[in-house]
């Protein structure tokens, strides 16, 4: 018996996910609404892409939609015979979708997925829907998420900056899809290429990236440090230049889904830094993803790291620029520790931090509310 009806929407990281995509399917076109759409969760772009399965396989009923795929929504639009504006196709066809499914919660990974003055009358608007829920890992918007009636977000300190601002907020770590390690199984192993790597935004354009800017420029400078970095034009002077331009035979352009786990399994340590706004707390994604794929992860650190992993064993961790330099060479010169601390992170992040895990604590706290 169905327990409860989750629709979720996710949104799609950047349009450099969605040409990729287009680039790897040519005849797209010709793809019904359920063959593109699996082509797309094939390709591990939607976080935590297993979610729906999970969800479901809880009991519940569950509906994972990519409401900024325009393909995508406008296959689903033309197979239901929904007649949306060009002008405004996605808030429409996102509209008549929550009216077809009718759900219990609806669970937005975006609160700007809809018009903040549509959330405000979201019950109203549709007297069947019970919750609410939104998902947040950064500190702002709090007017929009006080209209939702429970927010997700990925550390403790965030949760304080949402309550104090009257956001009723609850702790949900990120976590592995561990349906990734099903993508790899029966292929060769992937082959080590580089010593250490870095997957994301260098900071360059982003206003709480400072640290993460310096200390990236100043480890390709002094190492063999290959990155795959996410850089955007800010849109106010800044005195930096990209790293893409400064360190050009080390920087590759942004990787995504399949994609980047192979990066990962590449690099034989894999770096990963919080934004400045973390403050003293940790739970960025890669902590996950890199552990969960079984690499090496050198993170910087903070005071709840004790609760995801146990610091020199499960991941080697530093608080300085000083100290992330001696633990990377450390690291480097150590190929059994590299292995022992890769194999342990991996362990543990498949016995607390999957997302099994993480949708039975959504489950059991949206079924307590309910």
């Amino acid at each position: 018996m169905t327990q409860f009806t989750i629709l979720r929407f996710s949104a799609k990281h950047g349009y450099a996910v969605l040409d990729n995509f287009l680039r790897e399917i040519p005849d797209w076109e010709n793809l019904n609404y359920t063959e593109l759409h699996d082509a797309y969760r094939s390709r591990r772009y939607i976080y935590i892409n297993a979610f729906a399965d999970c969800m479901e396989a809880l009991g519940n009923k569950a509906i994972d939609i990519v409401y900024d795929v325009e393909c995508l929504q406008k296959k689903w639009a033309d197979e239901h015979h929904f007649t949306y504006s060009e002008k405004n196709w996605q808030q429409e066809i996102i509209l008549e979708q929550i009216r077809h499914y009718r759900p219990d919660v609806v669970y937005a990974m975006e609160i700007f997925f809809l018009p903040v003055a549509i959330l405000k009358d979201f019950k109203t608007r549709f007297p069947f829907i019970r919750l609410f829920v939104s998902q947040k890992g950064f500190p702002h918007a709090f007017k929009e998420l006080a209209t939702a009636d429970l927010v997700y977000t990925c550390t403790p300190g965030i949760v304080d900056q949402f309550q104090k601002k009257g956001v009723n907020a609850r702790l949900l770590y990120h976590c592995f899809d561990e349906t990734i390690l099903d993508a790899f199984a029966g292929n060769e192993k992937i082959v080590q290429q580089w010593p250490c790597g870095f997957i994301g935004s260098s900071g360059y354009g982003y206003p709480n990236h400072s640290f993460r800017y310096s200390l990236l420029a100043e480890l390709f400078e002094k190492t063999e440090l290959r990155g795959w970095l996410h850089e955007i034009e800010p849109n106010r002077p800044v005195d930096q230049r990209p790293l893409s331009k400064l360190y050009p035979d080390q920087v590759e352009n942004p990787c995504f889904g399949l994609e980047m786990y192979k990066r990962l399994l590449s690099c034989g340590v894999v770096l990963n830094m919080h934004t400045d706004a973390a403050d003293k707390y940790v739970g960025n994604m890669r902590l996950f993803e890199a552990t969960g794929v079984g690499v090496c992860l050198l993170t910087d650190t903070g005071v709840n790291m004790p609760e995801l992993f146990e610091e020199g064993v499960d991941v080697v961790t530093f608080s300085s620029r000083e100290e992330c330099f001696i633990k990377l060479e450390e690291l480097l010169g150590n190929a059994a520790l590299r292995k022992s601390v890769a194999t342990r992170g991996q362990k543990k992040t498949l016995t607390c931090h999957t997302l099994t895990a993480r949708c039975k604590q959504i489950h059991e706290e949206l079924s307590a509310l309910l």
